[in-house]
């Protein structure tokens, strides 16, 4: 099992803007599991889950929330990475997503 400090410390070693692609890769590698079983975990097909990771496709708002709660992490981060993905992917230049939940 990953914990937060090897995920950052392979965010690190990716290196660039954090993604969800990045985080998921982080994630994966952290636990130190295939594509092919992390994308059983997510529901979700390995070339699809490859392709996220690579950045050539986006994630729903929907699957991210998913991701984040089938992974046990905060759904605030997930939400904000696929909102800052969603901007960039419609020509949103220097855009930042902060998410403010209500109480």
């Amino acid at each position: 099992m990953t914990t937060r400090k090897d995920a950052v410390s392979l965010l690190i070693e990716i290196g660039g803007e954090p993604t969800l692609g990045s985080v998921l890769r982080a994630i994966r590698e952290g636990e130190a599991l295939s594509q092919k079983v992390f994308a059983r975990k997510l529901k979700i097909r390995d070339t699809h889950l490859s392709d996220i990771e690579r950045g050539t496709k986006g994630v729903s708002v929907e699957r991210a929330l998913r991701f984040a709660k089938v992974l046990g992490l905060p759904q605030k981060q997930f939400l904000q990475l696929a909102l800052q993905s969603i901007l960039k992917d419609a020509g949103v230049k220097k855009a930042r997503v902060i998410i403010h939940f209500a109480a």
